[in-house]
């Protein structure tokens, strides 16, 4: 049996869907060419920030945009109550994950960063007495980066400061 369980939540993501299955789709394009495209990290920002888009794709955005400026609605209220739809939906996708896999409480600890999760849902966990690693803080401590430039995944220092808050989060159940 497994003693304890460190599982990073990105609220923003993570919480969008109530099952995990494998996407073929995503699987399909593991091909060498993508692999290797993949590793030019200026290609991918590029790709990420819209560089990349056809001018169809780019043609639409913009019009998207001029559209939204037109609409005379409250868009206040709409922002609200998509707010609280969404932390709806994320809340029964989060208790439906933690029940169909079968989490534990006193064996899991959420690894999260409290600045990109949604209050409430810091709040929920606090009051079902979820137990959670915030490594916003540290990561602001650290006077060196802790992502990589281009796609924001942690470099070693990043890493380093999640290892040893993990390490300091297991020393503290092994007590």
């Amino acid at each position: 049996l497994i003693d304890h369980v460190i599982l990073y939540l990105d609220y923003g993501t993570d919480l969008e869907r109530n099952t995990y299955s494998p996407i073929y789709e995503r699987m399909a394009l593991q091909s060498t060419i993508n692999t290797i495209l993949k590793k030019c990290k200026l290609l991918v920002y590029c790709k990420s920030i819209g560089l990349l888009d056809t001018p169809k794709q780019l043609a639409s955005n913009f019009l998207g945009i001029i559209k939204n400026k037109e609409k005379n609605i409250s868009q206040s209220s709409i922002k609200l109550n998509l707010k609280d739809r969404v932390f709806k939906n994320r809340i029964m996708n989060f208790e439906k994950l933690m029940t169909k896999y079968y989490f534990d409480k006193q064996r899991l600890t959420l690894l999260l960063d409290a600045k990109k999760t949604d209050s409430e849902f810091l709040q929920y966990l606090n009051r079902n007495n979820f137990e959670y690693i915030d490594f916003n803080k540290a990561f602001k401590l650290s006077n060196s980066p802790t992502t990589l430039i281009y796609d924001k995944h942690w470099n070693n220092n990043g890493r380093e400061i999640i290892a040893s808050l993990i390490a300091k989060e297991v020393k503290t159940k092994l007590k």
